[in-house]
C-alpha cells in the first residue's frame, strides 16, 4: 500500500502556493513570459553578431532596436492609410446596413444607424483621457519588457543554466530538453506567423481590389492583424467584406465569402504546414481552449498570446512523450 510522505505533502503545498502567487502576480508573469518569447525570437540574430566578435551590448542592442524599429515602421506605414480610410469605412456602415432587405422590412431607417454611429464616436471621444492613460501604462509595460529582454539576451546561457540548476538533479536533463523544444517552437511560430499574416493581408487586399469590394486596403490590414488570433480571427476578418458584398447582392456576397474561404484554405493547407511545420502543430481544440484561458486571464492580449503559451505547454508534453526534434531545427536555434 502506497503511503503519502511528508516530503510529498510539502511539495504539493508548494505547488498550490506557487499557483496562488502566480494568479495574484499574473501581470508580472505575463511580462516575464513575453520577455522570454521575445528573447527566444531575437536570440539567433544575437548569436550571429557574436560570431563577428562584436561587444555583447552592441550584439544585443542592434537586433532589439531593429525589431522595435520594424514594428514602429509598420505602424507609421499603416497609420496614414487607416486614418484616411477608417472614417469613410465607418461612414459607409449606416448605408450598408440600410440596404439589407431585413432592415427595410423592420422599418429601420438609415438615419437611425447614423445616430448610433455618431453616439459611438461621441463615447469614444469622451474616453480620450482614459485611453491616453492606458497607452501610457502600456508604454511603461513595453519598456519593462524591452529592458528585461535586453538583460536576458546578454546573459541568456548563464541564466538558463542557473534556472535549470534549481530543478532537482534527476529532472535537469528533462528541463533542458523542454527548454530546447520551447526555443524551437517559439522561434518557428513567430517567424511563420509574421510571414503568414503578411501573406494573408496582401492576398486579401489584392483579391478585394480585383473583385471590386470597397476599402480593400483596410480589409487587408484587418485580415493581417486578426490572423494572429487563432481560429476566430480569420472569421471575424471576413465579416466586414462579406457585409459589403451582401449589400450589393446576395450573389456578390457569396463570391466574397468564397474568396475568403479559398484564402483561408490556402493558408491552413499550404502556408502553415510549409512555414511552421510539425514543430508548431497544435490541435484546434487545444488552440481554442488556450484562447479561452488566455482571454479570461489577460483579456485581448492573453488571446493573442494563446498559441505561444500553448506551445510552451506542448514543449513539456512532447518531451515526456519523447518526440524527436530534427537536427536542422536544433542547429538553427543554436546557430
Amino acid at each position: 500500500m502506497n503511503t503519502i510522505t511528508i516530503k510529498q505533502i510539502y511539495r504539493l503545498l508548494a505547488i498550490v502556493l506557487a499557483l496562488i502567487a502566480l494568479w495574484h502576480l499574473r501581470l508580472v508573469a505575463l511580462i516575464v513570459l513575453i520577455a522570454f518569447m521575445l528573447t527566444i525570437i531575437i536570440l539567433p540574430f544575437v548569436r550571429i553578431l557574436h560570431r563577428y566578435k562584436l561587444p555583447s551590448f552592441i550584439a544585443v542592442l542592434t537586433p532589439l532596436l531593429a525589431f522595435v524599429g520594424l514594428l514602429t515602421g509598420i505602424g507609421f506605414y499603416i497609420a496614414p492609410s487607416l486614418a484616411q480610410e477608417l472614417p469613410k469605412f465607418f461612414g459607409e456602415l449606416p448605408s450598408l446596413f440600410g440596404r439589407f432587405p431585413i432592415v427595410e422590412a423592420l422599418g429601420i431607417e438609415e438615419q437611425d444607424f447614423r445616430q448610433i454611429v455618431r453616439e459611438r464616436f461621441t463615447d469614444i471621444g469622451s474616453l480620450a483621457l482614459l485611453i491616453s492613460v492606458t497607452l501610457a501604462q502600456a508604454f511603461g509595460v513595453l519598456l519593462t519588457i524591452l529592458v528585461l529582454t535586453m538583460y536576458w539576451l546578454r546573459g541568456y546561457d548563464p541564466i538558463k543554466k542557473t534556472l535549470v540548476s534549481y530543478v532537482p538533479k534527476e529532472y535537469q536533463v528533462r528541463a533542458e530538453d523542454i527548454w530546447l523544444r520551447a526555443e524551437v517552437k517559439l522561434s518557428r511560430w513567430f517567424l511563420g506567423q509574421m510571414l503568414i499574416s503578411s501573406a494573408v493581408g496582401v492576398t486579401v487586399w489584392l483579391a478585394m481590389l480585383a473583385i471590386g469590394v470597397p476599402f480593400a486596403g483596410v480589409l487587408g490590414i484587418i485580415a493581417a492583424l486578426l490572423e494572429i488570433i487563432p481560429l476566430i480571427g480569420p472569421i471575424l476578418a471576413s465579416v466586414p467584406a462579406i457585409l459589403f458584398g451582401l449589400s450589393e447582392s446576395f450573389e456578390f456576397g457569396l463570391i466574397v465569402t468564397a474568396v475568403y474561404i479559398i484564402i483561408q484554405q490556402l493558408e491552413s493547407q499550404i502556408l502553415s504546414p510549409l512555414l511552421m511545420g510539425r514543430a508548431v502543430h497544435l490541435h484546434p481544440i487545444v488552440v481554442l481552449v488556450s484562447f479561452l484561458i488566455g482571454t479570461i486571464l489577460y483579456g485581448i492580449l492573453g488571446g493573442l498570446l494563446a498559441v505561444p503559451m500553448a506551445l510552451l505547454v506542448s514543449a513539456g508534453v512532447d518531451s515526456f512523450r519523447n518526440e524527436k526534434i530534427s537536427s536542422e531545427e536544433v542547429a538553427r536555434v543554436n546557430s
